[in-house]
């Protein structure tokens, strides 16, 4: 037999922790508010509420009007009820369904939401009588019931047209009705990703191409000359959304005027859906347009006007993992207002780069060309770039970095060239790089480092030299006082030889896992008086002299495993700041447990 939710029941409540916007209360604070059985209610701060008594209620169901439930939302209060959110039981695949007028007598609703209710059908009336509704958001979640997807009536929005943002994610929407948001003139928010939607000419911001055009006069037959009417088709909605997001979809094409609707579109998320084709106008009308992200799809090529009309607006650009293989020329020349392009993961070549690419993007932050299949840089590839801080090229096929490659860019404070193919580091590569604080070349083939490769990058704090083969402690390194931490982990190298880390004066971190060491003398590391954490495992370590560490009384972890050590005894008994030591997977003989630091916290 159905059960009634909703029965009349007082319900005191204590608060979450942490809320900044409600805050719990009862009825002794003043407020008597019968809510219904399964349901919490809270006051809103009043400053957000205009010092008017507010209240969020939640409900928590297992349906709504279903075989299991019948369901009356009109015993809700609705006399301070501003705020409604009803969370039915993600667990049961029944169907839930709506009626019209369901929250009629709910006048000062302002924000209602429905999560996880497995609706399949929007009756128009649904919203009957919630005028001041300001925010609704709907997720069933039919996404995890393939079989359910949720239909709406053509004028299920009418009734709200104050309505400012509207999140319909996760229906498994097949399709909207023809104008079914136009009577939203004041929405800024539309969330419609994670659905099923195909055609994006199906969502209604497309502008019809106008038809043929008719003469000025026309002059009917045995009478005066007349004026012709000859306006253009006017789209039916004036729509104000500034943010839309349709991603997780199954588009496939991004026709002309697609969206050209949205005259005051500020964030356009199309991103994870089956996008192939992007037509000559697709973003024609976007004026104002400053986020596009078109990533995870399928797109091979992108028109060269693209971008023409929000040109003086767009400030970030998203096009990871597609299968781009060409750059039409202009395609991003001149957008003078574009802070960050990302096109990692996609199949570009040096072929498709050249000197006009990224020529007047004069503002730019963030450039990602990772994971693509470049093999040649050239210095007037970056000319106009100087501005940049953080460049992204690891992942590629690039041999070698010519003088001057990144010379405009005095600005830039991240290199990322990881996983390429390079084999020496010249003199004049990394010329201009002032401000570089992080330098990443591991996982190349590099063979050696020309001795004044880091003269320009005296800002130089984090280098990552690791997975090469480095048969040295490059040269370069000599007297670099700002860096932090090095890494030349797994390369080739055997001893530490004079002037090794000389002039590392601030250094507190370094990696040299996975080498060939055999030796430690105490001249080593003498110059590293701020070394806080040393990594020497899996070399061939045999004998390390006594007094190697005793320069660097900051000490705190010691890696040393997976070496072929007989004694350590005595060699870290003067380093009281120690806390890790890591001695295990070695050929001791005998080890004194009297002989290491009180404070050591972590032994192996």
């Amino acid at each position: 037999m159905a059960s009634t939710r909703f029965a009349l029941v007082l319900v005191l409540v204590v608060g979450t922790a942490g809320s900044t916007e409600i805050t719990p209360t009862d009825s002794s604070g003043g407020l008597r508010y019968e809510a219904p059985d399964d349901c919490q209610w809270w006051v809103r701060d009043p400053s957000v509420a205009g010092g008017q008594d507010e209240v969020a209620l939640t409900c928590n169901l297992r349906t709504i009007n279903s075989e299991f439930d019948t369901t009356n939302f009109s015993v809700i209060p609705s006399e301070h009820t501003t705020s409604l959110r009803v969370e039915c039981n993600s667990d049961i695949m029944s169907r839930s369904s709506l009626d019209d007028k369901s929250f009629v007598h709910l006048t000062k609703l302002r924000a209602l939401e429905l999560e996880h209710c497995k609706l399949a059908r929007w009756p128009a009336g649904t919203l009957l009588g919630l005028r001041d509704l300001r925010n609704l958001t709907v997720r069933t979640h039919n996404t995890d019931w393939p079989a359910m997807n949720l239909d709406f009536a053509r004028d299920s929005f009418l009734p709200v047209r104050q309505l400012e943002r509207l999140d319909l994610s996760c229906n498994n929407i097949w399709s909207f009705p023809e104008h079914i948001f136009c009577p939203l003139i004041n929405m800024v928010y539309l969330n419609i990703s994670e659905n099923r939607l195909q055609d994006v000419s199906d969502l209604g911001f497309r502008e019809k191409a106008p038809g043929q055009p008719q003469p000025l006069i026309s002059e009917p037959e045995g009478g005066e000359p007349q004026q012709e009417n000859t306006r253009s088709l006017a789209h039916p909605c004036s729509l104000d959304i500034q943010v839309l997001d349709t991603s997780f979809n199954h588009f496939v094409l991004i026709p002309a005027n697609g969206f050209s609707v949205l005259r005051r579109l500020r964030e356009f998320y199309i991103h994870n859906n089956e996008i192939s084709m992007v037509a000559d106008k697709a973003l024609n009308g976007l004026k104002t347009l400053q986020i596009f992200d078109l990533s995870n799809n399928k797109v091979v090529a992108l028109p060269s006007e693209l971008f023409k009309d929000c040109r003086e607006s767009i400030r970030e650009i998203y096009l990871q993992n597609n299968s781009i293989s060409v750059l039409a020329p202009g395609l991003f020349a001149n957008l003078e207002q574009l802070l960050a392009l990302d096109l990692s993961r996609n199949l570009l070549t040096s072929s498709w780069i050249n000197a006009d690419t990224f020529s007047g993007l004069i503002r730019l932050v963030l450039l990602n060309l990772s994971h693509n299949r470049i093999s040649k840089l050239d210095p007037s590839f970056f000319r106009d770039l100087y501005t940049l801080q953080i460049l992204n090229l690891e992942h590629n096929s690039i041999e070698m970095i010519p003088a001057d490659t990144f010379a405009p860019m005095n600005n830039l404070h991240t290199l990322i060239i990881s996983y390429n193919k390079m084999t020496y580091l010249d003199a004049y590569s990394l010329n201009g790089l002032y401000v570089l604080s992080l330098l990443a070349l591991d996982n190349n083939l590099l063979e050696g480092v020309h001795p004044e490769a880091f003269r320009n990058c005296s800002s130089l704090q984090d280098l990552n030299l690791n997975s090469n083969q480095l048969k040295a402690v490059p040269l370069a390194l000599k007297d670099m006082r700002l860096l932090r931490t090095v890494d030349l982990g797994e390369n080739l190298i055997t001893y530490i030889e004079e002037p090794g880390f000389r002039g590392l004066s601030t250094l507190y971190g370094l990696r040299m896992l996975g080498n060939r060491i055999q030796n430690i003398s105490k001249r080593a590391f003498a110059d590293l008086p701020e070394l806080q954490i040393l990594n020497l495992a899996k070399n061939r370590i045999q004998r390390i002299e006594h007094n190697s560490f005793s320069n660097s009384p900051k000490l705190q972890a010691i890696r040393l495993d997976s070496n072929q050590l007989t004694d350590v005894n005595g060699l870290f008994a003067d380093i009281q700041s120690l806390l890790w030591l890591n001695v295990s997977d070695n050929h001791l003989e005998w080890f004194d447990y009297a002989l290491i630091p009180q404070g050591l916290q972590w032994l192996d």
